[in-house]
């Protein structure tokens, strides 16, 4: 060791301690040779522990590398265990294991960090203080040199134009920073986003709470770890006075692999554990508190209903935009389907209907503008405007247990022929029931894999004849006083079809959607009808007559009023009693 050599020089010389003392660190305080071993000794312990930190930091970097790798094993992993020595390892316990030792390595490499960085300046000072001569002074900061991260810190950030700590010629100083903040903050990145992104994908993958905990737990559990990780980096930046270029650099380069990898595991989940993936959709669920006795005085099974639909089963109308965004998000908890107890909106939905019957659970997965769709990607727009279209809706069905009674009806949107003018009726009720049949078998099989009773119901398109009297009995009313239906004209931005002179032939197209969708049920009810799963064409919602104004929503003319959500719920609840008998529900 050059520091262990230059003290032996001192002590072993026939000149004496105190004379070279006094001609090489020309100190003006006593020169005894207390004080000189005391100086060596000193050195000596900077130095060690300078070492052993160094080592220390060393395997720190190899052991989060290490656990890096093992978390891009768990993201891009084909099964649920790892063999290990002949023995099968769950691996959600790893998705557990890898983000805590990532922290603690994590918080360990900070206080290194930091003991490296003050444990060298310490040592330059002490240097300085015994006033060595330039040579020496060069040779014993060599001694500290890693050629690593500690020799770019100490040069990009402490040293200054006084004072060289690092021991290293300035004129690479900018050079360096560039390369310690690339190299340095993409390895903490890469640790940070381990952390998270295992955090995030482990809950999604092995948790299966109550939907309503389960959605909430998803989002608020990763903010544990965040927490910590964002208050370390104050913590280095604020109270070690250490430079804050590193941590900023860290917190933008994270988010982009955290998204990439929750992106990849998404990708290969879809295809080894699609249920995983289905568990972040939105899931609405009212449960009717009652009866809980049945006939007999038994308790009472708990039922459940599912709704696949459009905006047509939501209190969802045309409205400026910020308003239709936040109903698009809010409002579907008052519609003919269900009705919030306690509403003061006066809608007897089929919640409430239903509910006087039977004790039983309504699941709600209608939404604005869903389309009949072949399996579609969902959009940025979808996911701004919490659209869910007919394939995505039927994923939200088939995550859990099967409903008894799923309810469709959706479809209105296919109708703004417009649109497509190129095509023939012919050919856009082909692409229409060809998507619409690709979903429902899908549905089917679900139902038919549940091992139970149940009853799928779809309903045909809504009386557009009716409707269209309804809406010109609006626009009358409109041209009288403008002040009614503010947002009546807004309607045709989203759908042309429905201007007059372009109304008969989607009056047309209704009506050819319907026929084929009861042909399609019949087809598939015929392959079925020795199974427990019934497929059941109801034109009950299409017999509705809505030709009154009062029927339409006083906003847009468009979506139902709560007398139109009325209309339609007295007529579904009519059809859906009549499948308890094919259920064997005890009805109350």
């Amino acid at each position: 060791m050059i520091i262990t050599t230059v003290f032996d020089k001192y002590n072993n010389t026939e000149l004496g301690n105190d004379k070279l003392i006094a001609t090489e660190f020309a100190k003006p305080k006593q020169n005894s040779d207390t004080n000189f071993l005391s100086t060596k000794e000193t050195f000596n312990y900077f130095l060690k522990e300078y070492k052993e930190n160094l080592n220390f930091l060393d395997n720190n970097l190899k052991l989060q590398a290490l656990l890096m790798i093992i978390a891009f094993l768990l993201v891009l992993r084909n099964s649920d265990k790892l063999s290990f020595f002949s023995n099968e390892v769950p691996l959600r316990w790893l998705h557990l294991f890898v983000p805590i030792l990532l922290i603690y390595l994590w918080l360990k490499f900070g206080f290194l960090l930091d003991n490296l960085i003050e444990g060298r300046i310490e040592a330059v000072e002490l240097v300085k203080n015994t006033e060595m001569n330039s040579e020496n002074s060069a040779t014993i900061k060599t001694l500290f040199s890693d050629a690593g991260f500690i020799d770019g810190w100490m040069l990009s950030f402490i040293d200054t134009t006084t004072t060289n700590y690092s021991g290293i010629d300035g004129n690479s100083k900018a050079s360096s920073r560039f390369f310690l903040i690339a190299t340095l903050g993409l390895f903490i990145s890469t640790g940070h986003a381990c952390i998270l992104a295992i955090t995030i994908i482990g809950f999604r993958r092995y948790t299966r709470l109550k939907y309503k905990y389960w959605l909430t737990g998803y989002y608020l559990v990763p903010l544990v770890p965040l927490s910590l990780l964002l208050a370390s980096h104050l913590q280095f930046v604020y109270g070690g006075k250490n430079d804050p270029a590193i941590p900023i650099f860290t917190f933008i380069s994270t988010w982009p692999m955290v998204f990439f990898l929750t992106w990849v595991s998404v990708k290969i989940d879809e295809k080894l554990n699609p249920i995983s993936i289905n568990n972040l959709r939105r899931k609405r669920v009212m449960i009717h508190p009652g009866p809980l006795l049945n006939s007999n005085g038994t308790k009472n099974e708990l039922r459940s209903i599912a709704l696949i639909g459009d905006s047509l089963s939501t209190s969802f109308h045309v409205d400026s935009n910020f308003k239709m965004l936040i109903s698009i998000w809010k409002d579907w908890g008052a519609s003919w389907f269900v009705n919030k107890l306690g509403s003061t909106n006066n809608i007897r939905s089929v919640y409430e209907r239903i509910g006087e019957w039977t004790h039983f659970v309504a699941y709600q997965h209608a939404c604005a503008t869903a389309k009949i769709d072949g399996k579609i990607k969902r959009n940025f727009k979808d996911i701004i405007t919490d659209t869910w279209h007919f394939s995505d809706q039927i994923n939200e069905v088939l995550i859990g247990k099967f409903p008894e009674i799923v309810i469709i009806w959706i479809g209105h949107n296919a109708l703004n022929w417009k649109e497509h003018e190129e095509k023939t009726f012919k050919e856009l009720s082909k692409t229409f029931i060809s998507s619409y049949e690709a979903q429902l078998e899908r549905l089917v099989a679900g139902g038919l894999n549940s091992n139970q009773k149940c009853v799928i119901y779809v309903f045909g398109l809504i009386n557009f004849e009716s409707f269209f009297k309804a809406r010109l009995e609006a626009e009358n009313m409109k041209k009288k006083n403008s002040d009614l239906y503010p947002y009546l004209e807004k309607d045709y931005q989203y759908f042309v079809s429905m201007k007059p002179e372009f109304r008969l032939k989607m009056i047309e197209l209704s009506r050819l959607y319907n026929t084929e969708l009861e042909k399609l049920c019949d087809e598939i009810q015929k392959k079925i009808s020795n199974t427990k799963v019934k497929l059941v064409y109801s034109n009950a919602l299409a017999r509705i007559n809505l030709d009154t104004a009062d029927n339409l929503n006083n906003k847009d003319a468009w979506h139902p009023s709560k007398k139109g959500h009325q209309k339609i719920a007295e007529a579904a609840s009519k059809e859906i009693v009549k499948s308890f008998s094919f259920l064997e529900w005890d009805a109350h």
